[in-house]
């Protein structure tokens, strides 16, 4: 078929839209990765690189010799489940190359890797679990009248009861902080037997496919108690913006009128969002 040019069109409109998609297809697929992903793969960037440099051999294209020798250089330091991991990034690369990947269909390979598993063994090693025992060892070492104990005991309390990973909590940093993937005060709201949360975003929810609520219960007097932690780290801030992070607090003054003021704050009812100022009040 011959090429059809739309002659009509100025070179100049034409070259700004291509520059404008340019620049599109760039942002597109710097977001198709997310951030804790994009950092895994940066370190076993690293580690391959660095591996070549110190055996002197090229990175790209990858011969078998190559991927058999790094995966044995691999095997040194990690454990089995995570060589395949370390591995996948030659995959990208050579992809983003233009190269055919390297490690599929490799025979020589998959017998290094399966070697590998006979001799380290590939039984995963699983997190212990955090027990009512240890959250009541962890409070006993806390002041809960200092801001940063109230902080953090809210933050520990809610991961428990909500089974959230920290990403779910906080961001990273200050500056990394998104009011479209982190909980912010807008996403606590009230119901009968105590909060609820919504989530957004979490490793299983990347494209805001769908939101769910994590309920948060009110449990009286218990140390354990949720509630209790959530509205004590509310009441830090008076101001109940719903952008702002929820586990979050600002100083607003110098820390020997920090406490008198706060005082008083309370007792105006101006520092709880929902018009909370105490838990105890879930219940009327």
């Amino acid at each position: 078929m011959a090429n059809i040019t739309l002659s009509f069109i100025p070179d100049s409109q034409a070259d700004s839209l291509v520059k404008e998609l340019d620049t599109a297809v760039k942002f597109y697929r710097l977001r198709a990765l997310a951030e804790t992903t994009k950092r895994s793969y940066r370190t076993h960037l690293l580690s391959y690189t660095t591996f070549c440099a110190q055996a002197k051999l090229t990175p790209a294209p990858a011969d078998t010799r190559t991927l058999c020798r790094y995966a044995a250089y691999l095997a040194r330091r990690l454990s089995y489940q995570s060589i395949p991991k370390y591995l996948n990034i030659l995959r990208i690369m050579h992809l983003e190359l233009g190269l055919p990947n390297p490690c599929l269909d490799n025979w020589a390979l998959d017998t290094v890797l399966k070697g590998i598993k006979r001799d380290k063994g590939a039984s995963p090693k699983r997190k212990l679990p955090i027990t009512p025992r240890i959250l009541l060892a962890m409070r006993s070492h806390l002041q809960l009248s200092r801001p940063q104990d109230i902080l953090f005991w809210a933050t520990c309390i809610t991961a428990f009861y909500g089974l959230f990973r920290k990403s779910n909590l906080v961001p990273a940093s200050a500056a990394s902080f998104d009011g479209h993937k982190h909980l912010t005060r807008g996403d606590l709201a009230r119901h009968h037997q105590g909060l609820s949360l919504r989530v957004k975003w979490s490793k299983t929810i990347q494209f805001s496919e769908r939101t769910y609520l994590i309920p948060l219960p009110y449990l009286g007097d218990h140390p354990l108690c949720p509630v209790t932690a959530v509205v004590n780290l509310l009441q830090l801030n008076p101001d109940p913006a719903p952008q702002l992070p929820l586990f979050s607090y600002r100083p607003l003054f110098a820390a020997a009128a920090a406490a008198a003021a706060a005082a008083a704050w309370i007792t105006h009812g101006k520092f709880a969002p929902m018009e909370i100022t105490s838990p105890r009040q879930l219940k009327d």
